[in-house]
């Protein structure tokens, strides 16, 4: 297909489309927490996760210790 075919359909195609509605964060239902032990420290923290049996779970003082260093 040639691209002013392409281009043509495209344009075609994109006037058919609505556009997206915006999102919210008020239509997400309340986030439900789990309770935890850190792996780390053993206090016992909330997570917004269900933690599963064989992976660590950190609290919030000990998961910057072991988070991986950003790559630029």
């Amino acid at each position: 297909m040639c691209m002013c075919r392409l281009s043509a359909w495209l344009s075609i195609w994109k006037r058919d489309i609505p556009p997206a509605a915006p999102r919210s964060f008020q239509d997400r239902p309340p986030r439900e927490f789990h309770k935890a032990v850190c792996s780390d420290c053993g206090k016992e923290c909330e997570v917004p996760f269900k933690p599963t049996e064989g992976r660590p779970v950190y609290c919030l003082d000990c998961l910057p210790k072991h988070r991986k260093p950003p790559r630029f």
